[in-house]
């Protein structure tokens, strides 16, 4: 089969002309207009961090869970990295980076400073404590145990 391509164009003085271009084979047009489709449409390959699956659960020193919340893990490497992971009412969580629009699951290798952000109540006055000694994420699945003091 032969396609026919019109294009009409306003060039300065002369108006409302034509240009034909004559038979084109329908797979070059096809490839034409894939290369117009994917011409500056991509974006550069972000370099993602390569992270591991830490989950865990909080919990106060008589075995109780922290019923809601959140855990964060700041690495004390490159400050900038830091993984969330909201604490259920079983006191369980499990940590996701958000890197470049993305979610990673765990975080990155190394040393992290933890932070518990206990739920708010309703005088609004929970206050986020940072544990005293770092945590350290290794190349594989990571499971922690973090241990508050009473529940009050």
């Amino acid at each position: 089969m032969v396609l026919k391509l019109s294009l009409r164009l306003r060039l300065g003085g002369i108006r409302n002309s034509t240009i034909s271009i004559k038979p084109i084979g329908r797979s070059v047009l096809v490839l034409f207009l894939v290369i117009l489709a994917s011409g500056g449409c991509s974006e550069p390959p972000v370099n993602l961090p390569a992270t591991f699956p830490v989950v865990g659960k909080v919990l106060f020193s008589d075995g109780r869970p922290l019923p809601g919340g959140a855990v964060q893990f700041q690495s004390t490497t490159d400050t900038k990295t830091t993984a969330l992971g909201e604490i259920a009412a079983d006191g369980s969580f499990t940590l996701t980076l958000y890197e470049e629009g993305q979610k990673l699951p765990g975080t990155i290798v190394g040393s992290h400073r933890v932070t518990v952000i206990p739920p708010m109540d309703d005088s609004q006055t929970a206050v986020p404590l940072e544990l005293p000694e770092p945590f350290t994420v290794e190349p594989r699945e990571n499971e922690f145990t973090i241990t508050l003091g009473s529940h009050r």
